[in-house]
């Protein structure tokens, strides 16, 4: 399962990076920034997500483009894990 999210140079793909609020468990109602990845090849039955399952190069944008979704897309972004944390290094800065 890993392969499909990285390689080996150190990348992740990103279908998008949203700012919540945790609505499960003891941390209900904490803000929280929100990661989804694309890649995921298990196809459980009861996910919401489907349009991240498959990785589709074609599909594969900007991170700049990525970060201006505004509704679910089978787009995505490729991120190294050094330019993904400074991304939500600046999300945690706003705050």
């Amino acid at each position: 399962m890993f392969s499909k999210l990285c390689t080996m140079s150190n990348t992740i793909y990103v279908n998008e990076i949203f700012e919540t609020v945790q609505g499960e468990a003891s941390y209900t109602g904490t803000p929280a920034v929100f990661v989804r990845l694309q890649g995921c090849p298990v196809g459980c039955p009861w996910c919401d997500t489907k349009h991240t399952w498959e990785v589709e190069l074609d599909k594969q944008v900007a991170p700049a483009i990525m970060l201006l979704k505004d509704e679910d897309a089978p787009t995505f972004a490729k991120f190294t894990v050094d330019d993904l944390i400074e991304c939500l290094d600046q999300f945690t800065a706003r705050h």
